[in-house]
């Protein structure tokens, strides 16, 4: 059964809402778009609606404002790489609701494109955990490392040192681990890490073993030795998902993990799929989006569809026979 697309309606010269996501990383030194393939992700459908001549509202949000306005994460940056990649100018409205706002919508012609801000509250709610319990009978393999993998550790009695950890979430990881044994799926988890005990960009890491991480040290990336033992189980699969980075990449001295992997999953024989956000951003700027099957610009909604979970936006997708053809206009392909 077919869904009702923007093609199966007369938007000439209306007011189109366009749920878009410009969730954009920047540099945070110059605050430029460091990644636009979301945005570039957005351009069939806003090019075909500028030539159906609507009035294109498009709202997204930029980072996580925690609710308030922060000028750093405004989206002046994003219209301004929009209306180069559209070849026209892309109004930015300050807000997202408002008397301004009302009369920027209300004066836009058709054809044109305004950007509104969007404001998101509170910091995001890991997906994860929901997605590995929905998928573990299905692997063979699950690896883990990144952000998790020191609430695993935590959860054999490891020593973590002052590494971020989930401590409301280490019983989940060793409830994950005793289904991952009933299901015999083969989970790895580091056997050696990078750490430092140092603050700041310049911080040094130092490679050791998961048993002498010290109290005061904080694992950043996996170790070679943990890399070789991945690659080990990733050469054997057919199908691979890889959502998250290996270690705080963000710092080139502890981006070697993530790198490797991405150079491992870009070498297999296998159907891979990255999962979206930091991932993605790290596969694409390496350029090897290319040698993936596929790589998601939505990491949270690969999460929640893995998961199990319903996806808003695409569960409101109404069915072609689901209102009378008489409600309908239906556009020629263009």
């Amino acid at each position: 059964m077919g869904k009702l697309t923007i093609r199966d309606i007369d938007v000439s010269g209306k007011r189109v809402l366009v749920r878009v996501d410009f969730n954009v990383p920047l540099d945070e030194k110059t605050g430029a778009i460091t990644d636009d393939s979301r945005i570039r992700a957005a351009l069939p459908t806003i090019k075909y609606l500028i030539r159906r001549k609507a009035k294109v509202i498009l709202i997204s949000h930029l980072g996580r404002p925690e609710g308030k306005v922060v000028n750093e994460l405004r989206m002046a940056p994003v219209a301004q790489r929009l209306s180069q990649l559209l070849g026209q100018q892309v109004g930015v409205a300050t807000d997202c609701i408002g008397p301004e706002v009302e009369k920027s919508v209300e004066s836009l012609k058709a054809g044109h494109v305004i950007l509104l801000h969007g404001l998101v509250g509170g910091a995001k709610i890991s997906d994860k955990v929901a997605m590995l319990e929905n998928i573990m009978g299905k692997l063979d393999f699950l690896l883990v490392g990144g952000g998790m993998a020191a609430t695993f550790l935590k959860a054999k009695s490891c020593e973590i040192g002052l590494s971020l950890l989930e401590a409301d979430r280490v019983d989940t990881a060793a409830r994950l681990m005793e289904k991952a044994a009933r299901n015999g799926v083969r989970l790895l988890l580091p056997v050696d890490v990078v750490v430092t005990d140092e603050t700041g960009d310049k911080a040094k890491g130092r490679i050791v073993s998961i048993e002498n991480i010290s109290p005061r040290q904080s694992i950043m990336d996996i170790g070679p030795q943990t890399i070789k033992n991945f690659y080990e189980e990733l050469r054997r699969c057919r199908t691979v998902f890889w959502n998250g980075p290996m270690g705080v990449c963000e710092m080139p001295q502890f981006a070697e993990g993530t790198r490797a992997m991405a150079k491992l999953l870009a070498s297999l024989e296998a159907t891979t799929i990255i999962g979206g956000g930091s991932t993605a951003e790290i596969v694409i700027n390496m350029g090897l989006g290319d040698k993936m099957t596929f790589v998601s610009t939505g990491g949270g909604a690969s999460l929640r569809f893995l998961g199990g979970q319903t996806l808003p936006g695409v569960e409101a997708l109404l069915d072609k026979d689901s209102l009378p053809a008489a409600k309908l206009k239906l556009m020629p392909t263009v």
